[in-house]
């Protein structure tokens, strides 16, 4: 009888441990070992599976707007004579 609820017990925690997931910042060596909309992110370097990764949100990296170099506004105009010296 004992021996079939450790059997039991054994077998329900080997069940859990192969569908369990790894959350934001948990260890893992592949994309399929973290949760939903998260990916496995190594260091910098070569990846190396027995270092493993941390597993990291996927969201969209977003980058600036490229610089816009030209000119909005037109120079003064020095040619017409406006000038308040007589």
């Amino acid at each position: 009888m004992i021996k079939r609820i450790l059997l039991g017990g054994a077998l329900a925690v080997a069940i859990w441990a192969v569908g369990c997931k790894q959350g934001k910042g948990d260890r893992c060596q592949v994309d399929s070992d973290c949760d939903t909309n998260l990916i496995c992110v190594y260091p910098p370097g070569p990846p190396n599976t027995s270092i493993g990764g941390q597993c990291q949100f996927t969201l969209p990296t977003q980058t600036d707007a490229a610089v816009d170099r030209t000119i909005d506004v037109a120079p003064p105009d020095t040619a017409t004579g406006d000038s308040a010296t007589d």
